[in-house]
């Protein structure tokens, strides 16, 4: 059986994630901070009689520490992870910048730091199965913003549209650096949905983050 791992598997793109694959037989593992939306996901499992191979699991993963408590708990629990799907994101592009408990800035904690902690820390248990997929949610290619090497939290001249855009350049990053270093049977991508302007259908695109992907 498949084992699929998907951060803010509990809501939105994350959630029609978790549903599909359950209907497709694999466990899933959805990570979540909201107990509610747990619950409901937990609830539309049961539906698909599949209660039995989903498991909520709630974290804030603004945290470091939460998310390498995760990482553990993964590699505790699952010896091998076919998929990794990182969701997890939470636009704030307006409003004064918010600071985790951590000392980190809310966007960079969340849509970047989470996803280099979980992917290099599963990266074991991906290689471990025979097909693994580490699929990074995101915007990939946007050429706007940079990331503020002289600033990485952003604590001068903050705005929320500067913190996200940073986000979406430092994951075109981690895509790159997880390609180069990721044995030959691990493929890593990043996806970017979007909605039909007029259907409002979500469509998802694939962007190989490095010419090595592209021979997958």
């Amino acid at each position: 059986m498949r084992t699929v791992v998907i951060t803010g598997g509990t809501d939105g793109l994350g959630k029609g994630l978790a549903l599909h694959h359950l209907r497709q037989g694999a466990r899933v593992l959805a990570v979540g901070s909201t107990p509610a939306k747990g619950e409901a996901l937990l609830a539309e499992a049961a539906a698909l009689s599949a209660l039995d191979r989903v498991t909520f699991l709630r974290a804030d993963l603004t945290s470091v520490a939460a998310a390498e408590e995760l990482v553990t708990m993964i590699k505790g629990t699952c010896p091998s992870v076919d998929q990794l799907v990182l969701c997890a994101q939470r636009y704030r592009l307006f409003g004064p910048r918010t600071v985790t408990p951590e000392g980190f800035e809310h966007s960079f904690a969340l849509a970047y730091l989470s996803r280099y902690v979980l992917s290099h820390g599963l990266r074991e248990v991906l290689e471990s199965a025979p097909r693994p997929v580490a699929m990074n949610v995101g915007t990939p290619g946007v050429t706007l913003g940079r990331i503020h090497w002289e600033d990485p939290q952003l604590t001068r001249r903050y705005s929320g549209t500067k913190a996200t855009l940073q986000s979406f350049r430092a994951n075109d990053l981690l895509g790159v650096a997880f390609a180069a270093r990721r044995r030959p049977c691990l493929r890593n991508v990043t996806v970017r949905p979007l909605r039909e302007p007029h259907t409002g259908a979500k469509q998802t695109f694939i962007r190989a983050t490095s010419p090595s992907v592209t021979s997958d």
